[in-house]
C-alpha cells in the first residue's frame, strides 16, 4: 500500500529568505528555533503515522507481514509505518535533547526576544537620525514601528500584523514630504558649517 502523502514538513526558513537576519547562530536564538522546528517535526511525523496505522493497521510496527508481488515476489507490508514509527521517535529524542541542552543553559526565548527588540530599537532609532528625519514626525515612528514589527517576524519572535499594529504604509505623498524635509534640514545645516547665509525654514 502506498504511502498517505498529507501535510507539509515543517523548515526553518533558508538563507536567501532572510538576507538580513542577524545572530541566527547565537545560542539564545538558534536552540530554541531548533526546539520548536523539531517539536513540530515530532508532531508532524506522528499525525502522518496515525494516518499510516488508519489505512494499513499495525502490522509495519508490530511484527512483520509478507504478501507476493504481482511477479510472485515476498515483499514486506508495513514498511511507511515502521519507517514514520522510527522517524517520530528519533524526532521526539532530538525534542528531549534540545529542551534539556536549553535548559542547561538556562536559555529563555524570551531573552532572546527582549534582546532583539532592544536591537531593533537602538538600530532604528540610529537610522532615523542618520537620515537626518525628525523623531517628532508620526509618519517617520509609524514606519519605524511597521520596519521593527517586519524584522520581528523575520526572527520568528513576532506574529503581529504590521498594517493592524503600527498602521498603513507610508503612502508615496508621506514619504516624500519626509524625505524633502530631510533634505532641506540637512541642506541648512550643511549651509550653517560652511559659513553661508541661511535657507528660509
Amino acid at each position: 500500500m502506498a504511502a498517505v502523502p498529507d501535510g507539509d514538513v515543517p523548515a526553518l526558513p533558508t538563507v536567501e529568505a532572510l538576507p538580513d537576519r542577524l545572530g541566527a547562530a547565537h545560542p539564545a536564538i538558534a536552540l530554541p528555533a531548533q526546539l520548536a522546528l523539531a517539536t513540530e517535526r515530532a508532531a508532524w511525523l506522528g499525525a502522518r503515522l496515525a494516518e499510516q496505522i488508519a489505512a494499513e493497521g499495525v502490522a509495519g510496527v508490530v511484527g512483520e507481514s509478507r504478501a507476493l508481488s504481482a511477479d510472485g515476489e515476498p515483499v514486506t507490508l508495513g514498511e511507511f509505518a515502521r519507517v514514520l514509527w522510527e522517524a517520530e521517535a528519533r524526532e521526539r529524542a532530538n525534542v528531549a535533547t534540545l529542551a534539556e541542552r536549553v535548559a542547561r543553559l538556562g536559555l529563555d526565548s524570551r531573552d532572546a526576544q527582549q534582546d532583539s527588540a532592544r536591537w531593533t530599537a537602538s538600530a532604528l532609532r540610529t537610522f532615523v537620525a542618520e537620515l537626518g528625519l525628525s523623531d517628532r514626525d508620526e509618519p517617520t515612528w509609524r514606519a519605524a514601528k511597521r520596519a521593527a514589527i517586519v524584522a520581528r517576524r523575520a526572527m520568528g519572535h513576532e506574529d503581529a500584523d504590521p498594517d493592524v499594529h503600527a498602521g498603513p504604509r507610508l503612502s508615496l505623498r508621506e514619504r516624500a514630504t519626509l524625505l524633502r524635509e530631510a533634505a532641506e534640514r540637512a541642506e541648512r545645516a550643511a549651509d550653517e558649517l560652511d559659513g553661508l547665509p541661511q535657507r528660509p525654514a
